[in-house]
């Protein structure tokens, strides 16, 4: 049987509770597979600081994935995967956000969330 070496878990409705507490089985069965070397990474919209504090509760540490996996983070909190916008255009620029169609458009710098109007 092979042997697991990452859990990938989502955490608003998966991890968290309605009341977004995590419960106490959980809880252990997250740091029983940390303690067992399995990598735990949590995954979701959110942005990292609010990973980060999720993993100092569970007492864990491994990669995030945030911003609806748009960056991935180490667990230093160091970039180790991200999109990024075209060359030699950012998000200041007023094009950044243009569709075709009456899609949303968001963009992430620096794990800060900027939405087209």
């Amino acid at each position: 049987m092979p042997s697991i070496k990452l859990i990938c878990t989502d955490i608003d409705g998966t991890l968290l509770r309605p009341d977004h507490t995590i419960s106490p089985r959980t809880k252990r069965a997250i740091q029983e597979a940390h303690k067992r070397g399995i990598i735990v990474a949590l995954v979701s919209g959110r942005i990292g600081k609010s990973l980060v504090k999720i993993q100092e509760e569970l007492g864990i540490t491994g990669p995030l994935g945030t911003l609806n996996g748009s960056l991935v983070l180490d667990e230093k909190g160091r970039s180790i995967l991200g999109t990024s916008a075209p060359k030699g255009r950012d998000s200041s620029d007023p094009r950044m956000g243009e569709t075709d169609r009456s899609e949303r458009v968001c963009l992430y710098e620096h794990q800060l969330v900027r939405l087209n109007r």
